[in-house]
């Protein structure tokens, strides 16, 4: 098995930016690919998914414990960011 890269997260930050820089002049040069990228056809490919398709009901106990770790993992987040950009 061979592991996936690692990047710091300021190299990570520079990937995004060139894929949206990328994605952007993709758009811009080449007409027939924002055809493929209408919301439209997105949708009518991308069938909706319903609560059953995840396997099952979800107890209001489980929600509560996935909606605390989501918050939680934000509020981590955000204090590296907040550290991040105090320090360049």
């Amino acid at each position: 098995m061979v592991a996936s890269p690692e990047y710091s997260p300021a190299k990570q930050a520079k990937i995004v930016l060139a894929t949206c820089a990328l994605h952007n002049f993709i758009r811009s040069h080449d007409p027939d690919d924002a055809e493929m990228l209408n919301s439209e056809e997105v949708e009518r490919r991308s069938p909706r998914r319903q609560r059953d398709d995840f396997g099952g009901n979800i107890s209001a106990a489980e929600t509560e414990r996935a909606n605390t770790r989501r918050d939680t993992i934000a509020k981590e987040m955000w204090a590296q960011y907040q550290v991040y950009n105090a320090e360049h």
